[in-house]
């Protein structure tokens, strides 16, 4: 694995090699990662700036899967570029209770262009996305799957957007949101919406909030976990989806799993 590390205010990075990097951001307003035509690489994005502004490219039939964590407050803005028959599979990991606001637009400018994004948030401050998955093309793929683990005091918003633009046939666009409260005193708010201007397209939408179950929490205290674990391994299903995205890397895979277990308090 590289590790490529930058303070400055204005990041560009050009991946032309095949391999795994990881990307350590500090204090930056600005990033942009290019991934060149048919390279596979997984990348590994650190970011401690509290206001960025991400742009990723993909080539022409570049793979890539891409993780970003965020450690404390953040305000981001990303645009994310893909064209023909380029696959990205991206995740946002947010395993705090600090705020985060992202507005995230993915064109799929190529045919056969696809993108899988994942976003993973436990929180008790305020966590929102706004997100659009813009179909430029046809035979074009989006595939959106959101997490998320509301606690006391938090504000988590979810607007995700699918949008298939007029001559973009054969185009499919599908998300789902799962959010799980384990407190009244919260809001969670989820608006799942669909803009179809082609016919001959595939296109759905799911969402499901709802509170922790406590028969849930009961059977596994029975088993010997405390509250607290207890309520840990049920948060993991929410978060370890994310995992997806490290698929090929062990080392990496691993290191995130044990890191996932101990910030929701299962570690031994």
């Amino acid at each position: 694995m590289e590790t490529l590390t930058f303070h400055e205010p204005s990041v560009n990075v050009q991946i032309e090699n095949k391999g795994t990097y990881e990307i350590v951001v500090n204090d930056a307003q600005e990033l942009v990662i290019w991934i060149h035509a048919q390279i596979h690489a997984i990348v590994v994005v650190h970011v401690s700036s509290r206001d960025i502004k991400i742009k990723l490219h993909l080539d022409d039939y570049a793979f890539a899967n891409v993780l970003y964590k965020f450690d404390d407050e953040c305000v981001i803005e990303e645009q994310t570029y893909l064209q023909k028959g380029a696959n990205l599979v991206l995740a946002y990991y947010h395993l705090h209770t600090r705020s985060a606001i992202h507005k995230l637009q993915y064109f799929l400018q190529g045919f056969e262009s696809r993108i899988e994004l994942i976003t993973s948030s436990v929180t008790s401050g305020i966590h929102h996305y706004d997100i659009e998955c813009i179909h430029e093309v046809g035979l074009s793929s989006s595939y959106m799957e959101n997490y998320a683990i509301v606690n006391e005091g938090a504000d988590y918003l979810m607007q995700a957007n699918g949008i298939i633009k007029q001559g973009s046939k054969g185009s499919k666009s599908h998300q789902s949101t799962r959010v799980l409260t384990s407190s009244d005193k919260q809001n969670s708010k989820v608006t799942p919406l669909l803009f179809i201007d082609e016919n001959d397209v595939e296109a759905s939408h799911a969402a499901s909030v709802g509170q922790i179950n406590e028969d849930h929490l009961y059977y596994l205290q029975t088993r010997g976990l405390s509250k607290s674990e207890a309520i840990g391994l049920l948060t993991l299903s929410y978060v370890l989806p994310i995992l997806k995205v490290v698929e090929g890397d062990d080392e990496i895979k691993q290191k995130l799993s044990l890191e996932i277990e101990e910030k929701v308090g299962l570690s031994c």
